[in-house]
């Protein structure tokens, strides 16, 4: 009976962390780096296949400058909510602040990947930006 109570205990504590969404995730949680010399296109379309090469695309506007993508789960590791955030979204501007999240959508698990590198290292090389 006390085992019992414990695993209920364990199961209503992880449940109160909840569950992270590719739409419930925001720039401030991301890692951030600098793009220089390029336009707001180039730095969209970097991006994108940046995102597309790792996740499955939920929803894009570039108006926004945002990108938001699901990795689906495998037997090893749990789905991931990913998200790119480009600012600014003006064309003329030559200077973007890029953050890139990785989330665990299950807040209780422990292991998994974290694609914030990945994704950062794939735009820079498709923007021929040396490391």
């Amino acid at each position: 009976m006390l085992i019992k109570r414990i695993l209920i205990a364990i199961l209503l504590a992880a449940a109160g962390h909840g569950c992270v969404s590719p739409e419930s995730i925001g720039p401030e949680q991301g890692a951030t780096f600098i793009i220089d010399d390029r336009n707001y296109t180039e730095v969209w379309n970097a991006a994108l296949q940046a995102v597309a090469s790792v996740a499955d695309i939920k929803s894009m506007d570039k108006a926004k400058g945002e990108v938001r993508a699901l990795r689906s789960p495998t037997n090893w590791r749990g789905a991931e909510a990913i998200a790119v955030f480009i600012l600014p979204t003006d064309e003329a501007s030559r200077h973007f602040k890029v953050s890139v999240v990785s989330e665990h959508v299950l807040k209780t698990e422990l292991v998994g990947k974290n694609f914030k590198g990945t994704i950062i290292g794939l735009m820079r090389a498709q923007l021929g930006m040396v490391s």
